[in-house]
């Protein structure tokens, strides 16, 4: 018994850091030896979030995680790779209905009865938005763009 609640205990705390948003912060934390080797200039840019071009790809994953999809392609210039993020934006939607049910059941002899009945449901749900790319050539961050 007292295995089983420990075993329990160690997937509850599983799942809540799982659920946990990552920061940069729980990222550099996460990944001490990605971030080590990055010049002060970037380590201070990775703290805040940001990125700037000449960056690694180690330094963006720090800063803003890691991207919803990766596309590898070329351009004049040789390869590129493109990393896409994506974020979720909530959506509300009601839907109204009504109808005529009948219920009691049979009650000393007699029939049930018969009742209108209304119902709103509002629900959320979350629809994926591209919110930011960025461009790497030779490894390093050739451009970005980020939605406001």
């Amino acid at each position: 018994m007292k295995h089983l609640f420990i075993a329990t205990l160690s997937g509850l705390s599983l799942l809540l850091a799982a659920c946990a948003p990552q920061t940069p912060v729980t990222r550099i934390q996460a990944n001490r030896g990605k971030y080590a080797p990055l010049p002060d200039r970037h380590k201070d840019l990775v703290r805040q979030g940001k990125i700037e071009r000449g960056m690694t790809g180690d330094a963006v994953y720090l800063a803003w995680g890691q991207p919803s999809r990766v596309y590898e392609g070329s351009s004049q210039a040789g390869s590129t790779t493109r990393w896409e993020y994506a974020k979720l934006k909530p959506i509300t939607t009601t839907t109204i209905g009504a109808g005529y049910g009948w219920g009691g059941g049979y009650r000393h002899g007699r029939g049930g009865y018969g009742y209108p009945y209304y119902s709103v449901s509002p629900q959320v749900d979350y629809v994926p938005y591209h919110s930011a790319t960025v461009v790497f050539k030779h490894g390093r961050v050739d451009s970005w763009e980020r939605t406001r």
